[in-house]
């Protein structure tokens, strides 16, 4: 895999953690720690990649459905879009909120997914840097 897709991808996964880190509630000296360590993370990922041990590499992405265009999705976070294209054998499971605060997880077809939806959507990344959605899943 080019060096330079992996390392933008590995950046592009720091930020999406980072904004989830930092949306979950978490002190700033989280950020803080996370803005100073990036450099040491991404050598981490680079070594790992090139030790042949990863198989692959699976990045997270939290949005809102922008558009649904046969069986791709394209998801927005404020004023930021993505485009993921969701293989034949993705699935998709709806968050349910229960009455005890414990969250169940109901199986759902694409069709079902609509407009403004929040969603997570787990992609594999190809060895030419594409994202191609394996899982989404709709938050409560």
């Amino acid at each position: 895999m080019n060096k330079l897709v992996l390392v933008s991808l590995i950046i592009i996964g720091i930020l999406v953690l980072t904004n989830l880190v930092l949306t979950s509630g978490i002190s700033k000296k989280v950020e803080e720690a996370t803005k100073t360590e990036t450099r040491p993370l991404i050598s981490s990922f680079i070594q790992l990649d090139e030790s042949n041990m990863i198989l692959q590499w699976i990045v997270t992405a939290r949005g809102d459905v922008k558009q649904i265009n046969n069986r791709t999705v394209t998801i927005t976070n404020d004023s930021t879009g993505l485009v993921i294209p969701m293989r034949e054998d993705a699935t998709f499971v709806r968050s349910i909120l229960g009455v005890g605060g414990e969250v169940s997880l109901t199986d759902i077809e694409l069709e079902d997914i609509k407009i403004g939806d929040m969603v997570i959507i787990s992609t594999k990344v190809n060895p030419n840097g594409s994202l191609e959605g394996i899982r989404i899943r709709i938050l409560p």
